[in-house]
């Protein structure tokens, strides 16, 4: 990374904290952009918890503070939380999660994603969604295998986003509009609205938020060819800023509580999301040779992704336990055409029912437990149009998965709370199909047994040391048919099925708040010893580009360090400093006696796993004072995120490593009451790294066509801008 970039982000975060000290006042601030804040933690199901209490790695970023940091989405927040790093890729419509060095694109899941206890869940890809981060509780991220609560999907960790119930005796709203311009690009306009109103008060409430952002592209056309010349006459001519996007989202929630132990919860989520082309660039120009797509082939690539998501949540308050219910069904679906000598028109569309029953424990004694069970059928189908390239055939796929699990987890605080013990144990089972007309029937069945145990320790009032040790997996599953007939052209053998993935995991920790709870910190350690990793990579197919592929990849190890600090040195002034240090690797030499006899490895041991950073650091500063008497409150924030470089694997072939990369941004507000008004700055420094490659960066030299620089997806240049907040 360039040194003069990271003493432009210690400026500016030290800028933001110290100029503005220089300029409080007496008055009471606000103090809105916290960005850590410890709260009651749900993400282990046995009700409200101390986060310092906690025995487990959890972050809980505030729903507020997230507004309040003007997040447009996760990847403006999440990798805030150690050991997580996001990455939204281009022409996929995908955000994809990596937790302590666990992550794929394609496979089993390996990191849960929950929206108000409904779990979003496909078949064989680990895409997940991007919801608006406007009008929510909080965001919880629980770090290491969760199979004992959460079941499959989450080896890694989970990811839970609490959006707001609807308040069963006020009328409340808020409104948050902005506009803003990228460099290179054009403008850009967010408007988001939130409305609560009780129906019968007390009883019955309704709540509203919706979202929607009208985003510039910023990348430009050139029509010229890889080699920099000019294409044929006749094509069309340049276009400038193609990539443009837009978002929509709308939430709707129901709360009715006709008695006091009764409660019941109706959602509705709609997603609406359409990339012109994505965030790819060749290079730092702004300037990508797309002439080869467009001018050839009439197409530039494009995403369209919308999903629904449809849920209801009942609860019954006995004396001693509660008992729910949350039943949720997603529609699902994503059309894109990947654009590289050919066009490739390609449908997923999936359909998913997902039920889970719990009781969780009211005892105000030592000992607290939960225990449940949960379903999934779950329908998934691709479609990709090989017409277009002239052949007689297209592929119609279909996989169908039926699983459930039945867990239980109990925790006994020992010696008045001085220690404490949790055991959980889970059952898991999953019947997945595919069926296409390359290979026809596929099925595999796996079955799973988890258990965890964590020691904890509290040496004082406000301090926890705790051991943890937990089982996770990902479940067996099939490939892509294509994916696999592209890959048995580097191996025979492949055979399209997937085997079940095992993780053990162990983990300890140190939480601690110091001096009345002005300074918060936390150091854990943690080790993953993976066994028959699924591996995603990519394999070239000449005419066609490059197809995705899953094979067991052997043994794996995923091994580091979190930490954060939060102190609150003044009134009004919040500093954190947190990061991760992750080594994740293929153990081994990976030899398969289907690629050139076993004489040469599949994958070559050191090869890092997909799109996990070795080293993120994170520095976020916060001030707020009050503007003498005028009854105004200022606030000023800087956030500033490092990542090293990102690496993605080709069967066979080197990595195809990114660029380290820093983002920074900065805000500025100033308000009174209900109302305020803010101007930001996004990617200050204008970053224009490459985030994580993609498999054409190896495929052009193969393909006979050089190119000017690697391609990969980058973040979108500095975008500066300002908006207007009004609650009600």
């Amino acid at each position: 990374m360039n040194k003069k970039r990271i003493y432009l982000c210690l400026i500016s975060i030290c800028y933001a904290a110290i100029g503005h000290i220089q300029t409080s006042s007496a008055d009471s601030p606000r103090n809105s952009d916290e960005i850590m804040e410890e709260v009651l933690v749900t993400a282990l199901k046995r009700g409200g918890q101390s986060l310092v209490d906690a025995a487990a790695g959890i972050t809980s970023i505030d729903g507020g503070a997230i507004e309040d940091m003007g997040a447009d989405s996760l990847t403006d927040f999440l990798q805030l939380s150690p050991g997580t790093s996001i990455d939204s890729s281009a022409n996929t419509g995908a955000t994809n999660i990596a937790i302590r060095g666990i992550n794929t694109t394609f496979g089993s899941a390996s990191v849960g994603f929950y929206m108000d206890d409904l779990p979003f869940s496909l078949v064989n890809i680990n895409f997940l969604p991007n919801p608006s981060p406007f009008d929510l509780e909080r965001v919880e991220v629980l770090k290491g295998p969760q199979g004992t609560l959460y079941g499959a999907g989450s080896s890694g960790g989970v990811v839970l986003i609490k959006t707001k119930d609807p308040v069963l005796d006020a009328v409340e709203g808020k409104i948050d509009i902005s506009a803003s311009q990228t460099s290179d690009g054009d403008d850009n306009y967010s408007a988001s609205a939130a409305l609560n109103v009780p129906l019968i008060e007390d009883i019955l409430a309704i709540r509203a938020a919706v979202s929607f952002q009208d985003m510039s592209g910023w990348i430009d056309d050139n029509n010229l060819s890889f080699g920099g010349q000019p294409l044929p006459p006749g094509l069309p001519a340049p276009k400038e800023n193609v990539n443009s996007n837009e978002n929509f989202s709308g939430r709707i929630k129901i709360h009715a509580r006709p008695t006091e132990r009764l409660g019941i919860m109706l959602s509705a989520v709609a997603s609406r999301m359409e990339d012109d082309l994505g965030n790819n660039l060749a290079d730092d120009s702004g300037e990508q040779p797309l002439g080869l797509f467009s001018g050839f082939f009439g197409s530039k690539g494009f995403n369209k992704t919308d999903y629904d998501q449809y849920g209801l949540n009942i609860s019954y308050e006995f004396d001693t336990f509660t008992l729910s219910n949350a039943l949720g069904y997603i529609d699902w679906k994503s059309d894109y055409e990947s654009a590289f000598l050919g066009s490739l028109p390609t449908s997923i569309g999936a359909e998913t029912t997902t039920n889970e029953l719990r009781l969780t424990s009211k005892s105000d004694g030592p000992l607290s437990w939960v225990t449940g069970w949960y379903y999934r059928d779950a329908e998934q189908s691709i479609f990709q149009n090989f017409a277009s390239f002239g052949l007689p055939f297209n592929l119609d796929e279909i996989s169908q998965s039926e699983q459930y699990s039945v867990y239980a987890e109990g925790n006994m605080a020992l010696m008045d709370g001085l220690f404490d013990v949790t055991l959980g144990l889970s059952y898991f089972s999953d019947d997945t199909e595919t069926s296409s007309p390359i290979f026809g029937n596929l099925d595999v069945d796996s079955s799973q047994v988890s258990p965890q145990v964590t020691l904890a320790y509290h040496p004082g009032e406000a301090s926890t040391i705790y051991f943890r040790y937990a089982e996770g997996f990902r479940a067996a599953t099939t490939d892509f048919a294509f994916s696999t007939l592209a890959a048995q052209a580097v191996d025979p053998t492949i055979d399209g099925l997937v085997d079940l993935e095992e993780n053990s995991a162990f983990e300890a920790g140190y939480k601690a708040e110091f001096l009345d709870g002005s300074l918060y910190a936390e150091l854990m350690l943690f080790y993953n010893d993976i066994s028959d990793i699924q591996q995603s990579s990519s394999v070239f197919v000449p005419g066609f580009g490059a197809a995705n592929t899953v094979i067991n990849a052997g043994d794996a190890t995923t091994k580091g360090v979190e930490w954060l600090i939060r102190s609150e040195p003044l009134e009004g002034l919040t500093l954190t400093f947190s990061g991760s240090y992750t080594d994740a690797e293929i153990d081994d030499d990976f030899f398969s006696p289907g690629f050139l006899g076993g004489a040469v490895p599949l994958f070559s041991g050191g090869t890092r796993l997909n799109l996990v950073p070795e080293l993120v650091l994170n520095g976020t500063s916060s001030y707020s004072w009050s503007l003498g008497g005028s009854g105004l409150v200022a606030t000023a924030s800087a956030t500033a995120q490092y990542s090293s470089d990102r690496a993605i694997t080709v069967l066979a072939a080197p990595s195809i490593e990114g660029d380290a990369v820093t983002r920074v941004d900065m805000r500025f507000e100033v308000g009174r009451d209900n109302w305020s008004l803010y101007v930001f700055a996004e990617n200050a420094l204008d970053e224009d790294g490459m985030v994580s490659g993609t498999a054409f960066t190896s495929i052009y030299p193969a393909a006979g066509l050089p190119a000017d620089g690697l391609n990969g997806s980058r973040m979108r240049p500095r975008t500066i801008g300002a908006g207007l907040r009004y609650n009600f």
